[in-house]
């Protein structure tokens, strides 16, 4: 059976609407486009990454900006 890993990232603006996506990775890279899409948006805003998968260990991380 093949084990599943990835990140979970949501950006929730100041609105409350968050974009959410799936990183199916053991890693986490955000792209460029990606970086300069989320500097777009309203401040003040929350950025939380949260480890995903059959091996999950970490607790979700917040970033408030």
């Amino acid at each position: 059976m093949e084990s599943r890993e990835g990140y979970e990232v949501r950006f929730i603006d100041a609105d409350g609407v968050a974009i959410v996506w799936e990183v199916p990775e053991a890693h986490l890279d955000i792209d460029a486009a990606t970086a300069t899409g989320l500097r777009a948006k309203p401040r003040p805003a929350t950025f939380e990454i949260r480890q995903i998968g059959d091996h999950a260990r970490s607790l979700p991380l917040s970033l408030n900006f």
